[in-house]
């Protein structure tokens, strides 16, 4: 799961989302939350759809650099950043932000793990018909058919 929310260095959440971590939170740097405040107001108003990216210092690259925020105590997501704050997960977020191929790894074998899970019920009404393997590849190529001039991971 630690590797999975690494998915959020590319990621980009709305104000309403943070509001309370960069105000009330005393785990979070506090240049960090004064510089996350000049966009996201204290009151609930038309800025509270704002959006801000999750990782401030490499928003379009897939890196470790969001790991490296927690380190810093600069996680936006209070559920992201409990990840650092003490526990099981602790070692997991500093090896991820010593190295970049250590998260790239779990983060590979993770995505492939929630693929082949298989859920434990079905809902009949929304459940399309399985695919066969052919079926599958044709689907999963449709939709990782990109425009080529963009790249979509840059490796740090």
């Amino acid at each position: 799961m630690v590797a999975l929310s690494g998915a959020h260095t590319i990621g980009r959440a709305q104000c309403v989302t943070f509001r309370n971590c960069i105000y009330n939170e005393s785990n979070i740097d506090t240049s960090s939350a004064i510089l996350r405040r000049k966009s996201c107001p204290a009151a609930n108003g038309s800025k509270g759809n704002k959006e801000a990216n999750l990782d401030d210092r490499t928003p379009y690259r897939f890196d470790h650099s969001y790991f490296m925020q927690f380190v810093n105590h600069r996680g936006l997501l209070t559920s992201d950043q409990v990840l650092f704050n003490g526990g099981s997960t602790y070692s997991i977020v500093i090896s991820y932000n010593w190295s970049v191929q250590a998260f790239y790894r779990d983060f590979v074998t993770a995505m492939i793990k929630n693929a082949r899970h298989q859920p434990t019920h079905r809902i009949q009404w929304a459940d399309p018909a399985p695919l066969s393997q052919a079926q599958q590849l044709k689907e999963s190529k449709r939709v990782c058919r990109v425009d080529k001039d963009i790249p979509i991971i840059g490796f740090a």
